[in-house]
Formats: C-alpha cells, sequence, structure tokens
C-alpha cells in the first residue's frame, strides 16, 4: 500500500487518522504538529500522500499545500479539516490539494478519499469544481472572496502573532503583511483586528480558541473577574499603571513581594509607597513618562525598599493598547537582581556538582570495561583442559558475546563524556559500504542484500566511525529478529560543497520485539550519529517491519585517489 505522512497539531486526531488508514493497509512513515516541522518531514521521508490539516501554527494550511504542490517533486496532499468547505474547498484545490474531507465526515470517508487520491483521482465536491467558487463571496457580512494567501494571514492574526513576526514566517516584507491585513479588514467591513477576528470565527475561518475571543457578550463584572483570575495566576510581581505611573491593578505575587494587600496598592505611585528610593525616583518616572508617550517598551534598573530592606530590581514594561487604539496603561514588572543572581548561583552549583559526577561515573565505567577487557583476555588464553581437543565454541561464543557488550559500553562512555572526536579524511563512502560487508567474518552479520546504484561518492568523513555505525545498526537489525535486511542507498542530486548519503535498512521481523528496541547498542549508534552529524531514525509498524534509516551531509572531496 502507500506512505502517509499527518501534519495535524491535535494528538487525538493524529492518533485516529494513523489508526484509520494503517488498518487500511497503509504505512505512516511520519507525523508533524505545524507546518515548518511538516515541510521537513515531507522532504525527509518523500510520502506517497500527506494528510493535512488546515488549522496548523507556524506555516497555515493553505501555504503548506502550496509548497508541496510545487513541481517537479510535487506531493500528493488530502485535506482533512473541521473548517468549512464551502470556504475552503476550492482554496484547497486551487493551492494544489488533490482532495478534501471533513472531520465530521467519518473515518472510513477519510479512508476511501486516501484510496482515491493515492491511485490519481482527485476527492472533492462539484461545487468545488466550478470556477465561481463560493470560498468567501457568499458568506454573509463579507464583500469579496478571499485569496489563500489572506487566509494564511488571517490564521497567523488568529494566532496572536504580529506582523513583523508573520512576515519572518512568509519570507515577505512587514508592508505585504499589513496590507493583506487592509484587505481583510476592508472585505470583512470590519474596523479593528478583534472585529475581524470575532466574525471569521462566527464564520468557521478560523478556530474561537486560536482567535483568543468569545463570540458571546458578556458583562463587564465578569471580564474584571476573569482578567483578576488570570492576572493572579502569573507567578511573578506583575502590575498595570496609568500614564501617570499610578497603579491600576496588580496580581497577588505583586502584593505579597511589597508586603500588602492588591487593594492597598491601587491608586498608589511608586513614590508615594515609599518603593523607590527618591535619588532614583526622577530619573524612574522621566523614563517611565518617555515610555508612555513614545509607546513603546521600557527597562531600567533601580534602587527600592521592600520591608523597611534595600533591594536592586530591574523593573521593565510594555505599552497595553485597546482595541480602538488607546492606551490603556504599561504592563509593568520587577525582577529582584538579588534574588535572581542567588538563583543563578544556586544552579550554577547544581549543574558543576551534577557534571562532576557524570564525569567521575563515567570514568568508573571506562576503568571497569578496561578491567573486564583484561579478564577476557585471560580468559580465551586459558586452555580447553576437557578431554575433547576442539576449541569450546560454547565458551568462546560466551566470552565473544561479553567482549563485545564491554567494548561498546566503554565506546558508548567515551562518546558521552566527549572523549572522542571526529577525525576525517577523504574516502569513498560506496566503498567503505562494500567493504564491510564483504570483509565480515562468516556469520558476524545478518545475511543482507545490498541495492545502491550509486557508483562513487568521495568526501571527507570518519571512516571508521562510519564503518562502526554501519556495523552496528546491522547487528540491531539482527538482534530485533530480523533474520535478513535490505540495505538500500542513493545520494539525491546536491551542490559542490555537500553530498547526501541517505541508507536505508529494512527487514522482516519474526515477531515484535517483547522489551525496549533501545538497547546499548542503539544507544551507541545514536552517539555516534552525533559524531558525524547524521539523522537515524528507527521505526517498528504493527506488521512487524523495521525500517532503520540513517541520512549523511559530508563535505565533497575536490581532490581524491580516482
Amino acid at each position: 500500500m502507500s506512505t502517509v505522512a499527518i501534519i495535524d497539531q491535535q494528538p487525538s486526531s493524529q492518533a485516529g487518522i494513523a489508526a484509520e488508514l494503517e488498518r487500511s493497509g497503509h504505512t505512516i512513515i511520519g507525523i508533524a504538529s505545524n507546518g515548518v516541522e511538516g515541510l521537513a518531514l515531507v522532504r525527509r521521508t518523500l510520502p506517497d500522500l500527506v494528510v493535512l490539516d488546515l488549522d496548523i501554527p507556524r506555516l497555515g494550511g493553505l501555504d503548506v499545500i502550496r509548497r508541496l504542490s510545487v513541481p517537479p517533486r510535487s506531493t500528493r496532499v488530502l485535506v482533512f479539516t473541521a473548517f468549512p468547505s464551502e470556504v475552503y474547498e476550492h482554496l484547497c484545490m486551487t493551492a494544489g490539494a488533490l482532495g478534501f474531507v471533513s472531520k465530521y465526515d467519518s473515518l472510513s470517508t477519510l479512508a476511501d478519499a486516501v484510496a482515491k487520491v493515492v491511485s490519481g483521482k482527485t476527492y472533492f465536491n462539484a461545487s468545488a469544481m466550478k470556477a465561481e467558487s463560493v470560498a468567501g463571496d457568499t458568506v454573509e457580512g463579507f464583500n469579496e472572496r478571499f485569496t489563500a494567501r489572506e487566509i494564511t494571514v488571517l490564521h497567523y492574526l488568529a494566532d496572536g502573532m504580529r506582523v513583523k513576526d508573520i512576515a519572518g514566517e512568509l519570507a515577505i516584507s512587514d508592508r505585504t503583511v499589513s496590507t493583506y491585513k487592509a484587505r481583510l479588514l476592508e472585505k470583512t467591513n470590519t474596523h479593528s483586528l478583534v472585529e475581524l477576528l470575532r466574525l471569521a470565527a462566527q464564520h468557521g475561518l478560523v478556530s474561537a480558541s486560536n482567535a483568543h475571543i468569545s463570540t458571546s457578550e458578556t458583562h463587564t463584572s465578569s471580564s474584571d473577574q476573569q482578567f483578576n483570575t488570570l492576572f493572579d495566576q502569573i507567578p511573578y510581581p506583575v502590575c498595570l499603571r496609568d500614564a501617570s505611573a499610578r497603579i491600576l491593578a496588580a496580581n497577588q505575587a505583586f502584593a505579597n513581594y511589597f508586603g500588602c494587600s492588591a487593594a492597598d496598592l491601587v491608586g498608589s505611585r511608586p513614590v508615594d509607597a515609599g518603593m523607590v528610593e527618591l535619588e532614583h525616583y526622577e530619573y524612574a518616572y522621566k523614563t517611565y513618562s518617555a515610555a508612555v508617550q513614545q509607546r513603546i517598551p521600557y527597562m531600567l534598573v533601580l534602587a527600592i525598599r521592600v520591608k523597611d530592606e534595600q533591594r536592586v530590581v530591574k523593573s521593565s514594561g510594555v505599552p497595553v493598547i485597546s482595541a480602538d487604539g488607546d492606551l490603556v496603561g504599561m504592563l509593568c514588572t520587577s525582577v529582584d537582581i538579588g534574588e535572581q543572581h542567588r538563583a543563578l548561583e544556586n544552579l550554577q552549583e547544581q549543574l558543576t556538582y551534577a557534571q562532576t559526577l557524570r564525569k567521575r561515573r563515567g570514568q568508573y565505567l571506562i576503568e571497569y570495561c578496561a578491567g573486564m577487557a583484561l579478564t577476557i583476555a585471560n580468559l580465551k588464553a586459558i586452555p580447553n583442559t576437557g578431554q575433547r581437543h576442539e576449541p569450546d565454541d560454547a565458551r568462546m561464543a560466551l566470552i565473544l558475546r561479553l567482549q563485545e557488550g564491554v567494548e561498546m559500553l566503554a565506546e558508548l562512555v567515551r562518546l558521552e563524556q566527549g572523549l572522542a572526536s571526529p577525525i576525517s579524511y577523504v574516502s569513498d563512502l560506496r566503498n567503505l559500504t562494500q567493504t564491510l560487508l564483504d570483509q565480515a567474518p562468516a556469520g558476524s552479520l545478518p545475511d543482507y542484500r545490498l541495492h545502491c546504484a550509486v557508483a562513487s561518492c568521495w568526501g571527507w568523513i570518519d571512516a571508521e566511525r562510519y564503518v562502526q555505525l554501519l556495523r552496528i545498526l546491522l547487528l540491531h537489525g539482527k538482534s530485533l529478529g530480523a533474520a535478513s535486511l535490505d540495505i538500500y542507498i542513493e545520494s539525491p542530486p546536491h551542490s559542490d560543497q555537500k553530498i547526501p548519503w541517505h541508507l536505508r535498512i529494512v527487514g522482516a521481523l519474526s515477531a515484535l520485539p517483547g522489551g525496549d528496541a533501545q538497547s546499548i547498542r542503539w544507544q551507541l549508534a545514536q552517539q555516534l550519529a552525533q559524531l558525524l552529524n547524521a539523522e537515524l531514525a528507527l521505526r517498528i509498524t504493527d506488521q512487524q517491519a523495521l525500517e532503520i534509516t540513517l541520512q549523511l551531509q559530508i563535505p565533497t572531496a575536490t581532490h581524491h585517489p580516482l
């Protein structure tokens, strides 16, 4: 069947999609929770199909579709979302998707759509195929239909992102994002971002939870109560001040820090409560006033008095602007530099102790492994005292197995302790791989079949570590229950500076591993991969299929022996 990647931010939805598609015989090769991770997953795994939810952070769903649909390596995309089809289905089709299924439909409908899309067909309602899309102009209260990029910007705004951050995510200018925002306000006949998001949530264009708004009206007292509750949940001293620096509201942590009630603090200024030393007050007030006038954040260090004790704090604040553009006040907080310094010192002491303990234990393990290696050498040297003259094969097998375990443990500790550094020189990865397989003693490796169309691949690499890593991966596959393994190697088109070397080991397990597949052998493989700056992954499916992937990017060797 087909390989499928899932891009959906909801864990329950991820699990439901994966279970249904695996029941239908498909293989889930990866799951991502946002657009950026999703694109990276698809580029890395090259699935036959991507099942995508539109409601994802960091690159909206429509933008992900557009990027995955760019030839020559376009990827089939099936949208599975709770957003209304009358608004989004045509947009998805225009962006390059091959199908659209609502999350309000059954999972069997999704499975049917997947089957059609992977077979080369499309899965859309007839209305979505019409040129006169219903993507916006038929929604009550909107003047025109939206473009895919406008929808993407709307989602980012609903997530609370600033114009500058949106521009960075989409690789466009701040001015362009502001233009999209202005178009959204014009097309929805709204006059503020809050009004825009409320209307968008009412019509299902964004989820109300993401828009940080409520579609029902609430009384002021209820809003105040909710604000105070959220305010008090902040674990740090925070207060809201007006333009003259008078406190409008303070959370419980702020009151506790100054040793009084929040009600007593409301209406007071720092100098009134004796909080700021007089010699610092003029400087502090000028800094605060300038920030208020320019509506910009501020930060300053000053001395305050708390419970008759002088302390040095770092005070900072940001302007709070209403939906109408008015200044509500400055949201201010203070960090006790003395307490912060003591906390940092405590953390540093704990870190130093942990590093010392780790180094000491690592040294103990290295010394133990060295002692065990000597004991093993002595055992191998003891002559057979039995009646038979042939070697005791069973005894030697156990000794060799013990020796391998000790050597792996010692190597793992050396790598974790940072005692090993890669030593790179010019090598042919194709030849290194073939030599390991050809020169391995009989029975030391599992049966294998090598599939490699790469004639040669010269680059700078630590050849010894690469061969060691490949051998460990083959042995790990054998220990998990794979009687034979297929080794696939490819080197995709690349630049002159870096050579991609992709190695995939697959096999069928006799049974699912009963214990933890993350053995000491696998831990050592991960450390070696990290040393080589390689990406290493292991996957075992419910169908007892094993797949180990290793991806390297090595510097190109401009001069080599051949």
